[in-house]
């Protein structure tokens, strides 16, 4: 007799196995614990830097090439990758699995200490830990409307940038772009002439009489700047 027919002329046996086997499978798949189950995340460090206003090949050249330099041979790394875009530069990290984050941080941050090339634009670079299923960036958007650059991103900077900051979850929010106010002082050469000054005394006087000072506090609702 075989299994074709041993099961239409028994399919209570057939149907009460099938159940024993389903069963053991639940219990099998809830109560037995798993011994091994290794950590299948990448560790990933992201070197984010701001050097605004430069194109792709300066932010490449001054600053993506330099770094990667810098970091070659830290300990557990396997490779690197870099996004060299207007005005920003993304060098991306990727490590042995196992690795701690915070030490390969900190060793990555002495590395990028000893880089003294870097024009004084460039903006203090920032280490961010992610795995292979985190990208950078996490969301873009831009902001548009009727009113001038300065307005914008003096809006962008004191408003928008810490209320997202404040959100849960969020570890970093930058903007790109921006146009802060500037002063511009145009010499006259003759009026320079007459009173013996160059144009680096003029920057000493100015740099010596600059400075900044707190102007008190006020409250605007809830709120105390």
């Amino acid at each position: 007799m075989n299994i074709v027919e041993s099961s239409v002329k028994y399919p209570i046996t057939v149907i009460v196995r099938v159940l024993l086997v389903l069963v053991f499978g639940y219990v099998c798949m809830t109560f037995l614990t798993v011994e091994l189950k290794p950590n299948t995340d990448q560790p990933v460090l992201v070197i984010s830097t701001v050097f605004t206003g430069s194109a792709p090949e300066e932010v490449e050249g001054e600053i993506t090439v330099p770094f990667e330099d810098a970091i070659s041979g830290v300990s557990n790394m396997q490779y690197t990758q870099s996004f060299s875009s207007y005005g920003q530069s993304f060098v991306v990290v990727f490590y042995n699995p196992g690795t701690n984050l915070d030490l390969a941080a900190a060793e990555v941050q002495r590395n990028l200490a000893k880089v003294n090339t870097l024009p004084s634009q460039v903006q203090t670079p920032q280490i961010i830990k992610a795995t292979d299923r985190v990208n950078l960036p996490i969301y873009q958007f831009s902001l548009t409307g009727n009113v001038d650059l300065v307005t914008t991103s003096t809006w962008a900077n004191f408003e928008i940038i810490p209320r997202i900051l404040r959100l849960p979850g969020v570890g970093d929010c930058q903007y790109d772009g921006y146009l802060t106010r500037q002063m511009r002082i145009t010499f006259d050469p003759q009026r320079l002439k007459e009173r013996r000054l160059t144009v680096n005394d003029v920057k000493k006087y100015i740099d010596r009489a600059n400075f900044n000072q707190s102007g008190g506090y006020f409250v605007q609702g809830t709120r105390e700047n």
